[in-house]
């Protein structure tokens, strides 16, 4: 070794100057060529995957929970969101069921913004853990979570806002 870097980097990663990863090495991780491809199912085709977690985070108060909720209305219309094949046709999709999870608002003002986003309320299930009680993302919490979606054969869920429901020992902040 001509370097402590190069050692460092040979005992994290397995490269040194040779290039070719050592298996021994603590951080070598692999390429995507060991894993196997499966068809993409889209609920909203180039940007929600169907079953897949997306993460939207931004600043307090910027329109994340308008933003989702215009998403659940158009799903539970048959239609994508912001997008049109013709100035007044919108793109079809099969309509699904979204299940809102919220801690902020209470289903009458969920349901509220979702009818003036145009959406068809039968497509949209509440849930207020003040009313229908606590749900943590713990163990426990997440089978319950998996029995919802089954039950009432939802597509899309919404957590608003997710820390809540978070472990209390996961912060805020960490």
């Amino acid at each position: 070794m001509d370097s402590e870097y190069e050692k460092i980097v040979d005992d994290l990663f397995g490269l040194a100057t040779s290039g070719v990863p050592d298996t021994r090495a603590r951080y070598v991780l692999g390429s995507v060529d060991q894993y196997k491809t499966e068809p993409v199912n889209w609920l909203w085709e180039g940007y929600l995957l169907r079953g897949r977690l997306a993460l939207l985070d931004a600043r307090h108060s910027s329109g994340k929970s308008r933003l989702v909720i215009a998403i659940a209305a158009a799903g539970s219309l048959g239609v994508l969101p912001f997008t049109q094949s013709s100035p007044d046709a919108p793109v079809k999709v099969d309509k699904f069921r979204t299940l809102y999870i919220g801690s902020e608002d209470d289903e009458g003002d969920i349901r509220l913004a979702f009818e003036e986003a145009g959406g068809d309320v039968k497509y949209l299930v509440p849930y207020n853990p003040a009313t229908k009680g606590a749900l943590q993302f713990s163990d426990e919490g997440l089978e319950q979570l998996e029995s919802m979606i089954k039950v009432n054969e939802i597509s899309y869920v919404v957590v608003d806002p997710a820390l809540d429901f978070m472990p209390k020992d996961v912060k805020q902040n960490d």
